[in-house]
């Protein structure tokens, strides 16, 4: 992984989305503080999910829950590898040695999971719980995940106000 200004990229990278494909769909997900961190540093290059939330490769706000309860990063996500609980843990057992028994733990009752890659990220001056309830009354921040390309409002909002540059 290599840092480009405040963008991490990965080394060797795909090209993630052809020019006369679709343009990829946005998604807002939340994370606790320590893995927003771990997001935003590069030393989190996967991301686990219970369930699936997408086949294909997405961009992503990052929600950080509380205390932060901010969005502070976006993020290019990889297509993701689907799999049953078992499977997923090992993928992250070949990511962090000795997780498996904690990942199959938290996979429990999970029928399927991702492993998503992390190709890059892009970290911005925070846009705190408030602002976002002042400009959209009804916001709420995810519990997982929610599409942001069927609230376009909202969408063009995040991507002005971050300044993003993907």
């Amino acid at each position: 992984m290599q840092l480009i200004g405040n963008t991490y990229t990965m080394n060797n990278q795909l090209q993630l989305f052809s020019s006369n494909a679709q343009p990829p769909r946005w998604i807002m997900f939340s994370l606790k503080p320590q893995y927003f961190k771990q997001v935003c540093t590069g030393t989190k290059k996967i991301e686990y999910r219970r369930g699936v939330f997408t086949r294909e490769p997405v961009f992503a706000f990052v929600y950080c829950s509380s205390p932060v309860m901010a969005v502070g990063a976006v993020v290019k996500l990889g297509k993701p590898i689907i799999g049953t609980r078992e499977e997923i843990a090992q993928i992250k057992e070949a990511d962090s040695k000795n997780s498996y028994a904690e990942m199959l733990t938290w996979l429990e009752g999970a029928t399927k999971a991702s492993a998503i890659p992390i190709e890059s990220v892009q970290t911005f001056e925070p846009i705190k719980l408030q602002e976002l309830r002042n400009n959209f009354t009804n916001f709420h921040p995810p519990q997982r995940y929610m599409y942001l390309d069927t609230n376009p409002e909202l969408l063009q909002f995040l991507k002005q106000r971050s300044n993003i540059n993907f």
